[in-house]
């Protein structure tokens, strides 16, 4: 730790964790230094993506600090390093509408900058399609075990999930045969929607932890937001991106695969994490599934040409 302190050129009175970062107070100056177990030259392209970015006009990036040296990533201890200023979050609810609509701006800048690196293109593949199939199975089984005690759902919410995997699956499999998992356009996307990594106050709003980030679809961002704040419209959300940053038809029909796929259950899943309130959890699946068919309506059959005739 002392020597990444070090390499900043710190003289540190407090270093503490918080948050999952190291609060270093130096002076009147205090910094968020973040570990990563990214590639160093991941972090290295990113940051400039994310400095262009910034250049265009988008204000909700918080700078990286250089080093002593002029590096903004420091090696030590089998981990990257960086920092940034600290911003203290003032305010714990963040509306979705809000953050949808800095998602679609920052998408929107994003995106010319996203064509320079061609080669990092994240492309679907057929490993997507068989996770896929293999979580429905898994909550399939989760499900099951539910039934079975004290936390039973009802049958029309037990097939919700299975509704969602069908269509979800479909998508995915006409998405390949299709466009060979190619996404319309790309653009920087988090990949960590959350409202964790949202720093809000007085000056605003701030995206943090991008090291995950990657090249892709602007609509996995955007299922993600929808799925993280299942107390909030869907629509009202989309509603709000697209105002910044409109989808083109193929991004809607991808949207609505995303959003198919009950991503709330699969993740609690997984985490083995006790549901609060299951009766929301698939209310929120039921709202997305009014999304999921105004996204992608179903054709109307064509009527018989004799009844056409008649």
């Amino acid at each position: 730790m002392w020597e990444v302190i070090h390499a900043f050129g710190w003289n540190p009175s407090s270093v503490q964790h918080r948050g999952g970062v190291w609060e270093v107070v130096d002076g009147d100056q205090k910094y968020a230094l973040k570990e990563s177990h990214a590639p160093r030259e991941k972090l290295y392209v990113l940051y400039r993506m994310l400095e262009e970015v910034r250049a265009a006009g988008y204000p909700n990036l918080l700078p990286w600090v250089p080093t002593e040296d002029g590096e903004i990533v420091v090696s030590a201890y089998g981990s990257q390093w960086y920092a940034t200023p600290w911003k203290e979050s003032e305010d714990e609810h963040v509306s979705a509408t809000e953050l949808a609509s800095s998602l679609g701006y920052f998408h929107r800048l994003a995106e010319p900058i996203a064509t320079q690196f061609p080669k990092l293109h994240q492309i679907v593949d057929t490993n997507a399609l068989e996770s896929w199939k293999e979580r429905e199975v898994r909550v399939s089984d989760w499900q099951s075990s539910l039934e079975e005690g004290e936390a039973a759902i009802s049958q029309k919410n037990a097939n919700l999930p299975k509704s969602g995997f069908t269509f979800a699956i479909h998508g995915i499999n006409r998405y390949l045969e299709l466009e060979k998992g190619v996404a319309p356009r790309y653009t920087i996307c988090h990949n960590r929607i959350h409202p964790t990594n949202v720093l809000t106050g007085e000056n605003g709003l701030f995206w943090i932890d991008f090291d995950h980030a990657e090249l892709d679809s602007p609509v996995k961002d955007l299922a993600t937001l929808i799925h993280r704040f299942p107390e909030e419209s869907p629509a009202e959300i989309l509603a709000a991106y697209e105002q910044e940053n409109k989808l083109l038809p193929k991004e809607r029909r991808l949207l609505a695969v995303f959003l198919s796929y009950p991503e709330r259950l699969v993740r609690n899943m997984e985490r083995q994490e006790e549901i609060a309130d299951l009766s929301r959890e698939y209310a929120h699946i039921q709202e997305c599934n009014k999304l999921v068919k105004m996204l992608w309506p179903a054709k109307k059959k064509k009527r018989s040409r004799q009844n056409r005739n008649r």
